[in-house]
């Protein structure tokens, strides 16, 4: 039985319905929009699974010359995070580095970094977390932001998972990524079960390729923006955050 002793900050579980749906690039940009919108609040990036931020962030770059904590090593090992940070744009970004590529997080691990790593709120990237260990951390969050991609492939395999997360008992939060008008609103909020949900519109890929050239969140790069500022306040008004 593993111990679970959290200090009083909101965190919010992200997870993706299926691979690629872009958890990742939601709770990045969640965290610096948070940054951006509201002075004094220093929210966190937390990566619970696998990593792909440090490279998407250009996070190398970013701390050259400089220590870049790891935060999964030193909770795998038993170290102390006190007075750590990896800040950055006002975010502390908690992400799997290339030091530990293959390191295994254990339940204690996740469990000592969403309750000790500095920042309020956690944001917490469920992405990689076997499904498994989903019902131990789940129930540990103030809210969940379930982020889907409308493709029918990728929702279909998806249907089990999706079911469970129905049944969390904790405020549920869907947002649609990559809304775009091929996209059959009726049937596929007939499928989800929804009546409404959040949409990030779909972003021109040289859009995206512009920000991780630049080592930027997307939201940063003003033709990206465009198409993110308004999603992203709407989540964060919901989550109680704005």
């Amino acid at each position: 039985m593993v111990e679970k002793c959290f200090t009083e900050k909101k965190r919010i579980g992200i997870i993706g319905l299926s691979p690629g749906t872009g958890a990742g690039f939601i709770a990045s940009n969640l965290g610096r929009t948070l940054a951006k919108e509201k002075d004094g609040t220093c929210p966190a990036v937390v990566e619970l699974g696998q990593g792909s931020l440090f490279d998407a962030l250009g996070m190398g770059r970013r701390f050259a010359g400089k220590e870049y904590f790891d935060f999964q090593g030193a909770v795998s090992q038993g170290k102390s995070l006190r007075g750590r940070k990896n800040q950055c744009w006002g975010v502390n970004w908690v992400l799997r580095s290339h030091e530990d590529t293959n390191l295994r997080l254990e339940d204690e691990h996740r469990f000592r970094l969403i309750s000790n790593v500095p920042g309020d709120p956690v944001f917490c990237r469920f992405s990689g977390v076997p499904e498994e260990k989903l019902g131990d951390l789940i129930p540990e969050m103030d809210a969940l932001l379930v982020a889907i991609d409308p493709l029918p492939s990728r929702l279909i395999p998806a249907h089990g998972l999706l079911c469970r997360l129905r049944r969390a008992e904790i405020p549920v939060l869907y947002v649609i990524n990559k809304w775009n008008e091929g996209v059959d609103k009726g049937e596929l909020f007939n499928y989800l079960q929804l009546r409404e949900a959040i949409r990030i519109p779909e972003i021109p890929a040289r859009y995206i390729y512009g920000a991780e050239y630049a080592c930027r969140p997307a939201v940063d790069i003003p033709s990206a923006e465009e198409y993110l500022k308004e999603p992203l306040r709407q989540i964060l008004q919901r989550l109680e955050l704005l």
